[in-house]
């Protein structure tokens, strides 16, 4: 399927998925760029390997992501690097879904503001949700050397997730469920499936979840 193109004003031209590390994030904004047509920008595809190379240029670990230290120059940078990739596509009239935890601009109105602002385009937001109990249970299965500091710290871990619940009108995705059918009720609320015309409606307001 090639990429779809940001039909009329009143479109939704980017998706952004956001949630916490494991929630299935990914694996959702996958199926939903797939089922659209979308560009799919996933902020580890986008800027993992620069991140990668600055923090050994810096001689830190993955742990200097979350610290106060190198933490927002790191994550300013990546965070720029897809937004940029976004504006780029949505400027030669492309859809974007954009994958990242975006954990600032959930949880406040003025930062999702300025994303938008950026992104000069109809924005959703959808943010992916599990139980705690299931999220540690992915990051445990996937054991990747990011993760290691929020499974040492469950309770740490869980604060901070309820700490960026998100502030912004969105749409809900349980991540509990098959993504397939997710995907179909989000494409109907966003309005990004075609009728029996072969036309595309426009997007639907959405409120809190």
């Amino acid at each position: 399927m090639s990429p779809s193109r940001v039909e009329g004003p009143g479109g939704v031209g980017a998706v952004v998925v956001a949630g916490s590390p494991g929630s299935g994030k990914t694996t959702f904004g996958t199926a939903l760029a797939r089922a659209t047509g979308f560009a799919l920008l996933d902020l580890d595809d986008v800027a993992g390997a620069l991140t990668t190379a600055a923090l050994a240029l810096a001689g830190v670990g993955v742990d200097a992501l979350d610290d106060a230290r190198h933490g927002p120059a790191l994550r300013h940078g990546r965070y720029a690097s897809l937004v940029a990739t976004a504006v780029a596509n949505l400027g030669v009239g492309l859809g974007v879904v954009l994958v990242a935890p975006f954990s600032d601009e959930v949880r406040d109105r003025v930062a999702w503001s300025a994303l938008t602002s950026r992104l000069a385009a109809r924005t959703a937001l959808c943010y992916v949700d599990v139980p705690d109990e299931l999220l540690l249970a992915r990051l445990a299965r996937r054991g990747a050397p990011r993760d290691a500091a929020k499974l040492a710290a469950p309770d740490v871990f869980a604060a901070s997730r309820a700490a960026v619940r998100p502030a912004v009108d969105h749409v809900r995705v349980d991540g509990t469920r098959p993504v397939e059918d997710e995907v179909v009720r989000v494409r109907r609320v966003l309005g990004l499936a075609r009728d029996e015309r072969g036309a595309w409606p426009g997007g639907t307001a959405v409120a809190p979840c």
